[in-house]
């Protein structure tokens, strides 16, 4: 679902404040009901309706790095893990487990298809 706009809020909040009805406001501003509830409590218990910010572990890969490790394994430079975690570590100076990296790839334990070596004749 799409965020609800700050004007959208402070407009919720504000038809809730002169007295109407969760159900009005629900349905003259075409949100659900849950969510001008929400909106409500978010705004008395923080006093603004700014989101906050995420909780948690920060990522050890950003985006950028996460295709740089897909890069690797693509173009064949790495073709397990393993190598992978190698020259992130090296490269980049980042200590991830191989398990992340096979995580965040979609890696699984396989054996690489051997191609076949031409020939002068191909």
């Amino acid at each position: 679902m799409p965020r609800i706009s700050q004007e959208k809020r402070s407009q919720i909040f504000t038809l809730r404040e002169e007295g109407y009805s969760v159900r009005e406001i629900a349905a003259s501003e075409q949100v659900g009901l849950a969510s001008v509830l929400r909106i409500c409590k978010k705004k008395k218990e923080t006093g603004t309706f700014d989101n906050l910010e995420k909780t948690g572990r920060p990522r050890l890969l950003t985006d950028r790095y996460e295709r740089y490790a897909v890069r690797l394994l693509m173009t064949e430079q790495c073709s397990t893990a393993v190598e992978v975690k190698i020259k992130l570590k090296s490269d980049l100076g980042i200590d991830i487990s191989v398990e992340s990296v096979r995580r965040r790839n979609g890696l699984s334990s396989k054996i690489k298809r051997k191609k076949p070596i031409l020939k002068k004749t191909h």
